[in-house]
Parts: C-alpha cells; structure tokens; sequence
C-alpha cells in the first residue's frame, strides 16, 4: 500500500534537508562577514520563505522533539537578514549553531523513519494498515520516550562518565539547548553517586514551578533577573540577620538576583530571590545551617525570610509580605521535590 501523507511526508523532509544544509552555508557565511551583498541577501529571503513552507509537513512527521523541531522555524525567524546575523553575539551564534545541529539530526532521523515505513507500508494492505494503527499508538508512546533524542544525549553523558572519561560535564548545564539532556544525564548519575552537585544555577530552574502555573495566581509575574547584581552586598545584607551565614555565603562559585511579583487585588507582594551554587554539596549544607536565624520572623515592617537548598544550590528568599513570601516559597519551591 502507499500512503499519500507518508510519500509527502517523505519529499517534503528530503527537500527540507537540502535547503537546511544551504541555510547553514549562508549562515557560515553572514558570520564570516564575507560576500554579504543585496543578491544574496534576496537569496536568503527566499531560502528562508521556502524552508517555513516545508516546516509544517516536518512537523506532520514528527512522533518525538517536537521542541527540536520548532527550533527550524525559530532559527529562521531570528536569522532576519545576513547583516542581522553578522552583528549577533558570539553566544548567540553559539546557540544557534547547536540549534541547527539538533534539527538537523532529528530531520535526517525523521527522514530515516519515514523510509523505513514507506518499505514497511509496501509490504501491507488497507486493512493490514489500519489495524496496525491501533497496536502501534501504545508502542510509539513507549517508544517516544526511550529513544528520543534528548534521552539517547542523556545515556551518552552518563556512559562516559561512569567510564571515568573526560567529558565537560559543566558546559552542559550551562547552554540552555542542552540544559534537559544534562538534568536527565544528572538523574541517572545520582543513582550511583547521589551527591553529584549542579554545574550552574540555570540547570536547577526546572525544580522550581513556573510562577504562573497551578495554584499560583496567574497574575503573578514571572521571575525577572537582576542584572549586574552585587554578590558581596547581598551577602552583607543577609550576614545582618544571620552574622554566621556570611563566611558560609562567600564560598559560593556562582550567584544570581532575581524579583518576583504579583499585582492581584488583595495578593500584592514582591520578593526577592538570591540563588547561591557552592562547589559541593557538602558546602551547600554548612550555608544552609547557617542560614537558620533567618526563619525567624521579623515582626511588623521587617523582612523575613525563606530559604530552599536543591544539592548544591540555596535559594534565599525575602519580602516585607510574609504572607506573599510564603506563597512564593510553597507555590512555587516547594511543588517540585528535590534534595
């Protein structure tokens, strides 16, 4: 039997390949600054038009990573003309070359797939087809899990780091393309060494609820971070209801600020949020003894205090609201389990 949707399927992704590996060229080339002029600039437009007229039909065909494929039409959408790219920053360029890698071995994994049912379908009837529709949805839910591609990254970290080889375990956590493959990677460690700390704050944000879900009020806004926050001024601020927790706070590798806000009539607050990641964990608990006089409550006009520790990383938190502070710290820290 031949299946109209699979054959279209099939040529749309050959199609979309082609013109993925020619974006990447003329991707090399913006960056490059080299050979950027008004013709090829028109190219790029029509390139980028043809790729997103394909993109549904990717997306048709994919049973898994739908996250990784939507990245195609997000690279396209921010790669606004060869110039715009040209004047990106290097981090930024960074995140879309391994954007575009991710998609392309998920394209040339989706057009395998489909191969293999276009052989698969040749050999079956009508019927035959149908019937098969029915046994293989519990299959492909079973199969979208063990072999996605997140999982098959994840299963790679983790062999080669209980092998004992070199891999930059750190740089994972902190490239948020790869921040989920690196948490599962940290899940399966943790099995066999359980106090395996975070390599970056960024890689803990997943145990906390986004603050606009469940039982959180909707209006509350999401969490904004401090640019340019003062590690030592915060510390110092801290040390003042808790003069033990300064030593413990200045061992700390990483920091970060952030506010959180909610303007709903009769549930106003704001608080601040300082995230703390030490080397260990072994350091993350000496802070969090530390930071003990700090759940004492402040009294009318003063601030009070909460605090989390997620392995090697403690979040403080502190509004003049004990009651929004509260909420913060049950709604949001408290939903996720974590150690």
């Amino acid at each position: 039997m031949i299946d109209p949707e699979v054959e279209r399927q099939f040529a749309d992704c050959q199609e979309l390949l082609v013109l993925w590996r020619e974006f990447h060229d003329f991707f090399s080339m913006a960056v490059k600054g080299e050979g950027i002029t008004h013709d090829k600039e028109a190219e790029f437009l029509e390139l980028k038009s043809q790729i997103a007229m394909l993109h549904d039909s990717f997306m048709d065909a994919l049973t898994k990573d739908q996250n990784i494929g939507q990245e195609v039409l997000g690279i396209v959408s921010r790669s606004i003309t060869l110039k715009h790219l040209n004047r990106q920053s290097v981090a930024d360029i960074k995140k879309m070359e391994i954007e575009w890698h991710e998609s392309y071995l998920l394209l040339n994994d989706t057009i395998g797939l489909l191969d293999e049912r276009r052989t698969e379908l040749a050999g079956m009837s009508a019927s035959q087809v149908r019937a098969g529709k029915w046994a293989g949805a519990g299959r492909q839910h079973f199969n979208n899990i063990i072999f996605s591609t997140y999982t098959k990254v994840a299963a790679v970290l983790v062999v080669l780091t209980l092998a004992g080889i070199f891999v930059p375990w750190q740089s994972f956590s902190t490239t948020p393309a790869l921040v989920t493959p690196y948490r599962m990677g940290m899940f399966a460690v943790r099995m066999f060494a359980k106090d395996t700390p975070w390599g970056s704050i960024i890689a803990t944000d997943d145990d906390r609820l986004a603050s606009s879900a469940g039982s959180w009020p909707g209006s509350t806004q999401p969490f904004e971070e401090k640019r340019g926050a003062d590690k030592a001024s915060a510390i110092n601020g801290l040390a003042r209801r808790a003069p033990g927790l300064q030593a413990a706070l200045d061992k700390s590798i990483q920091f970060r600020e952030e506010t959180i806000k909610n303007t709903a009539m009769g549930q106003e607050g704001e608080a601040t949020i300082y995230t703390f990641r030490f080397a260990d964990v072994e350091t993350a608990i000496a802070a969090e003894s530390a930071a003990g006089p700090l759940a004492q409550p402040a009294g009318s006009g003063g601030t009070d205090f909460q605090y989390k520790r997620n392995f090697n990383v403690l979040t403080i938190m502190a509004s003049t609201n004990g009651g929004f502070l509260n909420a913060v710290k049950v709604n949001i820290y408290d939903k996720k389990s974590n150690n």
